[in-house]
């Protein structure tokens, strides 16, 4: 006749039980923690980056690149209407530390204007940011790398795959490639998309009057280009 060990049976059991009891307190703990939450930081013309901590709008930051140097990971950097130039309002840099923020105008590329006033481009963006970065409706005007072995007068993308959307770009200068976007050195598995842009009068001296590509290739959706041009002449 077959035997029950009745001690192993209720090892077993004990055991079950007990790793269920475990996987019910993970999941009640995990009810309980709350996920980090995004940051908004508040840039405006009336800001100050010296005496304002950007942590709403009476408290606003000055320049876009305090926003953007405050953000961490998955923060949003939201910027009022208004024309940004100046120191901090171009050559803006997402810097080395692989942070994924979004940077957003409140009203639209009609009501926030970056002119860099010939002094340089608006942004660069590098070294693996993913679609989780963000620059989301800006005019950027006059933006101008006109200098040797220079790319993208509006916003130079190496390595990097962010989303660009809702931006009008006009009268900028990039240099040798791409009068307003230069991207580089993107994976086909994940490229950067460019949604709803419009590209107009934008210069370069040898190719890419609007936008320029090097081993890269993003995605465009229902963008226009309108008057863009290369000098350069056989």
């Amino acid at each position: 006749m077959f035997k029950v060990n009745k001690g192993t049976v209720f090892a077993h059991l004990e055991k079950s039980i007990f790793g269920l009891l475990i996987v019910l307190i993970f999941i009640a703990l995990a009810g309980t923690i709350n996920p980090v939450q995004a940051v908004t930081w508040y840039v405006s013309t009336g800001g100050n980056d010296i005496d304002n901590g950007g942590t709403s709008w009476e408290d606003a930051f000055l320049t876009i690149q305090q926003g953007v140097t405050t953000a961490s990971d998955g923060d949003i950097v939201l910027i009022a209407d208004g024309t940004y130039s100046g120191v901090n309002n171009y050559d803006i840099n997402f810097g080395f530390d692989l942070k994924n923020i979004v940077i957003k105008s409140s009203n639209g590329p009609e009501n926030c204007i970056i002119d860099c006033l010939g002094l340089g481009r608006g942004f660069r963006i590098e070294w693996n940011h993913t679609n989780d970065t963000i620059i989301d409706g800006f005019t950027i005007v006059n933006g101008n790398t006109n200098a040797p072995l220079s790319y993208g007068g509006a916003i130079q993308c190496n390595q990097a795959y962010p989303i660009i959307k809702n931006c009008i770009f006009k009268n900028n200068t990039g240099g040798q490639w791409g009068g307003a976007l230069d991207i580089r050195n993107s994976s086909a598995s994940n490229p950067p998309k460019i949604i709803n842009c419009t590209f107009l009068s934008n210069s370069a001296s040898l190719g890419g009057g609007a936008v320029s590509t090097y081993a890269a290739a993003p995605i465009f959706i229902n963008c226009t280009f309108y008057n863009n041009s290369v000098s350069y002449t056989h």
